[in-house]
């Protein structure tokens, strides 16, 4: 008996090396979320950079405000082609989240089409709403014949990063650029000046910004595996 007591004394080291090592694995832990952290910080800037240069670009090719063929309309419709990409086929893998993941791509799908309204306009003038109606109409059809409820899976997405990201985003694409974008603020500031195009590049900047948020945060959810199931639902 007083060997085992002696074995089991916290004095006799048994526990230090256990502690020593859980110790040693929590700190690499930390130090590995905060690369990864610094690692996306960075990564967001360098991609931030690219509104002013596609703004000088655009006005050294086109001289004049952002057009269908600019290089800052293309950059957003890339980010949205590839952001509802990402987002679908994560929904394809995850089947706790995959009804809002589906809605999500649905809606930048959707966002997408009205982008390419020039392309639409071919047909004739106002027919993008056409197949937005279509793929805004087959993403909610799918979302709501999933296992999981849209309100379930919101609330994991919720807790995940790219939730914060892609909020982020369209906070940007559909608040600040409608409003700091706007001539009602511009023409006090510039009085005579160019206000139509001052308003139109810094719009379509704002705009490109957030799309860059939505892409980070969808590239966010689908490197994150930890976020997909592994088991098919009964």
């Amino acid at each position: 008996m007083s060997t085992s007591t002696e074995f089991l004394s916290p004095s006799s080291g048994y526990y230090a090396r256990p502690l020593a090592g859980l110790a040693e694995t929590t700190v690499h832990d930390d130090r590995r979320e905060i690369l990864r952290s610094l690692k996306g910080l960075a990564w967001i800037t360098l991609l931030s950079l690219t509104v002013p240069v596609l703004a000088v670009v655009d006005a050294q090719l086109i001289g004049s405000a952002p057009s269908e063929a600019s290089a800052t309309e293309i950059a957003q419709e890339l980010l949205l082609l590839i952001s509802a990409g990402l987002f679908l086929s994560t929904a394809v893998r995850s089947i706790e989240m995959r009804p809002i993941l589906l809605l999500a791509s649905g809606f930048f799908a959707t966002m997408l089409v009205r982008e390419l309204d020039h392309f639409w306009d071919k047909v004739t003038h106002g027919f993008w709403v056409f197949p937005a109606v279509l793929v805004a109409a087959l993403a909610i059809i799918s979302a709501f014949q999933q296992q999981a409820s849209v309100l379930s899976s919101w609330a994991k997405y919720a807790r995940t990063r790219s939730y914060l990201q892609v909020s982020m985003g369209l906070l940007i694409i559909l608040v600040l650029s409608r409003t700091f974008g706007s001539q009602v603020i511009w023409r006090p500031i510039l009085g005579n000046g160019d206000v139509p195009l001052t308003k139109t590049v810094i719009q379509e900047g704002l705009e490109l910004f957030g799309y860059l948020f939505v892409f980070w945060g969808a590239t966010e959810i689908w490197r994150q595996p930890t976020t997909l199931s592994q088991t098919n639902c009964q």
